[in-house]
């Protein structure tokens, strides 16, 4: 008799399925950022996310988050380029 149980994958599920939720969260830690006054940082952005920055990466592989990890990286590197050069970090 053949076994039809479906074999686990393995891992753990995905903290963000959709491109959509991804984007949410991520507009939620910038607009965070700028209430308090915070600086933006990858670390602060993954702790924001609830994963770290081996999982950011992991997502930034993937065909359908690619273009919003990018974007929401350049942004904390353009933040610190800028206050950079005029002197506030």
């Amino acid at each position: 008799m053949a076994n039809t149980k479906p074999k686990n994958k393995g891992g753990r599920p995905k903290k963000y399925s959709e491109v959509e939720q991804l984007q949410k969260k991520i507009n939620e830690y910038f607009k965070m950022c700028d209430e308090k006054e915070k600086p933006y940082t990858i670390t602060g952005l993954c702790l924001y996310l609830d994963i770290d920055r081996v999982t950011l990466l992991r997502y930034e592989e993937k065909a359908e988050f690619c273009s919003t990890i990018k974007r929401a990286k350049n942004r904390v590197e353009n933040y610190v380029e800028e206050m950079s050069l005029i002197g506030k970090l």
